[in-house]
């Protein structure tokens, strides 16, 4: 039988040829049924509808009185069949479907009974019906006539439609070939409702593959992005969309990298694509930055690689980076963590050690030996080689107390130990360590630190130094002040004495012996004033009256007699600087200094020598006064003096300006020479250094502040007792010392004065307030028992601003004050 299909005018032909008139009725629903089919077909889009619209137009039009269509849902699978009828009831269709050996009830007959490309079974034509179970059904239910078509779809089958009639001998072939035609437009509209719902599925999955790309892309935090050979993007991922400054990947699309956030450095990811493309390369892992348009610079490791289509074309770039900005912060962090730690412990001078106590092997800190001198190479790295570096006298030490912290005698291991730099200077080291124990509780790895402490036992013999120095100016004062407060006694005992002699003196008769013997007092006395003045100048009590003097015309003057006191043995040559600065001093305590060390170097030159005297200006800085004893900054006056003489040991040396204290023998010196020196230098804000050495002579280096003021000129008035006789005027004497104040009495008694004696501060304010108006001079002392001198004359003064006053006192360190009076 013949697929051909057949048309509008075949149609119209068969009618004419075969329907007589009787059946034209028939023909033209057949005719309906044929034209109306194809044009509802396409317009459903569920493969379900169509075959119910089938079934229904086959069934509806009062031609045929059933129709069933069954489809094979999934392909491979025989049993999963759809199955839609339409003409006869529920009940009936499903004895259909249900009788086993039918075509109907068991589909899995249908590819043997179409294997022969059988187009159509038509029971009426066939005497041989292949399936007499639906025969015996069809004349159960009144069928006289059906056929089964197969619906094939390029020599695929996907189901059969079955149409039964009431009528006989209905199945013409004009009418089969309107079926088959039928049948080929619903095999065409299942195929491509099947195609279209197997696109879609095709799309989904698609779309879902996309999507499940995507979101692995945009979960992982790797960057990824794909450029063309214009260097335009054709997508990223979300994390690469968020640092470009989009709202979302789809948007990157068609941009460049001059439109993004990262314009700053665009040139330079464009230098690298132009080589990718260009020369077919990839670049891996590399690092390079990126700045974002708010300032913020990152670090990015980079991949890019060339895309290449199937001709072995470069079509494009793909690339990813990932953000390693923290993990370039924390290298960049641990780096300068490491430059600083090396700067501390280069400052600090502190280095770290690692001793493997088993194998002797020690990490020893580069540091630790550039502390010594060596680079880091010259020292092996194991103790024996350190050890070896340490001082002879300290090693005992060293190994002693590892051994005590090892055997549990010390809690940690602590020890200061010496070690010789390779110049040969000494260096000191203070180390701290602690053992690492294995399970057996045996100690076999130790660490620590060693400090280089050298500047510190500098600082501590400064320190001692700066100690005894502190101690021995103490004593110093103490006996200064022990002196001075002797010399006041004892300068009022002579006071007394020689106005007595005085007042007897002008009552006795030349050549009397007893005046003899009053003179001979009077020159003890003014021996006695001598050592006092000693003392005073000792203790830096003594009066001075400074002015701005040159040492060089101070040692000038002096050079004649200093020759004749040193003897013709003695040489004295002298290195004077011609712009030498003055200094603000008493000349006469300059010229005691030069005397009493000329003549102490005489004494240690018995046999003839050189003496050296040297002047010279300095300026002190701060730095300067670290190697300078009792030094401070400022500008200085240096004089040196030098002999060749016996020199003297560092004991010696330690003791020779404490009063009293002499190396010569008993009898041939009061031991107050140096002590005087002492004593002038610091009243004039200076200090003295010593260097001697035994048979090498000694040198004193004398620091005297500069001064760059000049004295007013002073005129001496000459005055005489004459000028001083009284003529009954009233003196208010206050004065402490019975004997001293008795001796005034008389003699201003003699010379014509009234005189009310009184012996402190409160005596006086009493005897002024009674007889103020006959006062006219107070002649006080200083020191009172109960008060100061100062502070009764300003009493005084407030009361009478025009009293004249006398200050007078063997011993004051009060006399900068008395300029307020």
């Amino acid at each position: 039988m013949s697929n051909q299909k057949i048309n509008k005018e075949q149609l119209i032909g068969f009618q004419e040829n075969i329907f007589p008139g009787e059946y034209n009725i028939r023909w033209f629903r057949v005719l309906r049924l044929f034209l109306e089919s194809p044009m509802v077909l396409p317009a459903i889009e569920d493969e379900d509808k169509v075959l119910v619209e089938v079934c229904q137009k086959v069934a509806g039009s009062e031609i045929y009185k059933f129709c069933c269509i069954a489809i094979i849902k999934s392909e491979g699978s025989e049993e999963d069949i759809r199955q839609i009828s339409s003409g006869i009831s529920e009940k009936q269709f499903n004895e259909f479907i249900q009788e086993k050996g039918s075509l109907l009830g068991d589909l899995s007959r249908i590819k043997d009974v179409f294997k022969d490309e059988i187009s159509v079974i038509n029971w009426k034509i066939n005497s041989g019906v292949p399936d007499k179970k639906l025969t015996r059904l069809a004349q159960k239910y009144n069928f006289k006539s059906f056929i089964i078509i197969p619906l094939r779809e390029n020599f695929k089958l996907l189901g059969l439609i079955a149409i039964y009639s009431e009528e006989p001998e209905l199945f013409h072939d004009i009418e089969i070939k309107l079926f088959q035609n039928i049948a080929g437009n619903l095999t065409y509209a299942i195929s491509s409702l099947r195609t279209k719902r197997n696109l879609k599925k095709i799309r989904e999955d698609l779309q879902e593959s996309r999507q499940m790309l995507q979101l692995v892309m945009d979960t992982i935090p790797v960057r990824l992005f794909w450029k063309d050979k214009k260097f335009r993007y054709l997508g990223c991922n979300k994390a690469f969309a968020t640092d470009a400054g989009l709202n979302s990947p789809e948007e990157i699309i068609g941009k460049n990298d001059f439109e993004l956030s990262w314009k700053e450095t665009a040139p330079l990811y464009r230098s690298d694509d132009q080589e990718i493309i260009a020369k077919n390369i990839s670049k891996i892992n590399y690092e390079e930055p990126q700045v974002r348009e708010n300032g913020k610079q990152l670090w990015l490791r980079t991949t890019k690689i060339p895309l290449i289509n199937e001709n072995g074309e470069v079509i494009g770039l793909f690339g990813s980076y990932e953000d390693i900005t923290e993990k370039k912060n924390a290298e960049e962090a641990l780096w300068e963590s490491e430059r600083r730690y090396k700067m501390a412990t280069t400052a600090g001078s502190v280095g770290v050690w690692d001793w493997d106590m088993k194998t002797g092997e020690i990490f020893i800190d580069p540091i630790l030996k550039a502390l010594l001198g060596y680079d880091d190479y010259e020292i092996e790295n194991n103790i024996e080689s350190w050890i070896k570096h340490v001082h002879p006298d300290d090693l005992t030490l060293v190994r002693q107390r590892v051994e005590d912290y090892i055997k549990g005698r010390t809690n940690h291991l602590e020890v200061s130990y010496r070690m010789l730099h390779r110049e040969g200077r000494i260096k000191w080291f203070q180390v701290s360590g602690t053992f690492l124990t294995d399970k057996e509780g045996e100690p076999y790895r130790m660490i620590g630190t060693t400090s280089d402490i050298s500047r510190h036992k500098e600082l501590e013999n400064e320190q001692e130094n700066m100690r005894a120095q502190l101690l021995q100016a103490q004593k110093m004062e103490a006996i200064g002040t022990l002196a001075g407060g002797m010399a006041h006694d004892f300068n009022n005992l002579l006071t007394s004495i020689k106005g007595y002699t005085d007042l007897s003196l002008m009552n006795i008769r030349d050549l009397d012996m007893l005046e003899r013997n009053m003179k001979q007092i009077q020159k003890s006395v003014q021996r006695a004033g001598n050592l006092t003045n000693q003392l005073l100048l000792f203790s830096r009590k003594q009066m001075m009256s400074p002015s701005s003097i040159n040492i060089n015309e101070i040692i000038r003057n002096m050079l004649m007699m200093l020759e004749r006191v040193i003897g013709e043995d003695i040489e004295i040559k002298t290195d004077l600087n011609n712009k030498l600065w003055k200094i603000w001093a008493d000349e006469g305590n300059i010229e005691q200094v030069i005397m009493n060390l000329a003549v102490n170097a005489r004494d240690a030159m018995p046999k003839g020598g050189l003496i050296t005297l040297n002047t010279h200006n300095i300026i002190l800085t701060e730095s300067d006064v670290r190697n300078i004893p009792k030094s401070r900054p400022g500008k200085f006056v240096i004089f040196r003096f030098s002999d060749t003489g016996e020199g003297m040991s560092e004991e010696i040396v330690n003791h020779i300006f404490e009063p009293f204290f002499t190396t010569k023998e008993v009898g041939k010196g009061t031991g107050l020479g140096l002590s005087v020196i002492y004593g002038i230098i610091s009243q004039h804000e200076g200090w003295i250094n010593v260097d001697s050495k035994l048979k090498e002579g000694t040198t004193f280096t004398i620091y005297f502040p500069a001064t760059f003021k000049e004295a007013g000129e002073a005129t001496a008035e000459k005055l005489s007792l004459q000028d001083f006789q009284g003529n009954g005027e009233v003196i208010l004497l206050v004065e402490d010392d019975s004997e001293i104040r008795d001796f005034i009495v008389q003699a201003l008694n003699n010379n014509g004065y009234r005189v009310y004696a009184v012996s402190n501060y409160s005596e006086a304010l009493r005897v002024y307030d009674q007889q103020k108006e006959d006062i006219r001079l107070v002649f006080s002392d200083v020191v009172l028992p109960d008060r100061n001198g100062l502070e009764l004359i300003e009493e005084l003064l407030r009361k009478d601003p025009h009293l004249s006053v006398i200050l007078s006192s063997g011993y004051t360190g009060e006399k900068s004050n008395w300029e307020r009076i």
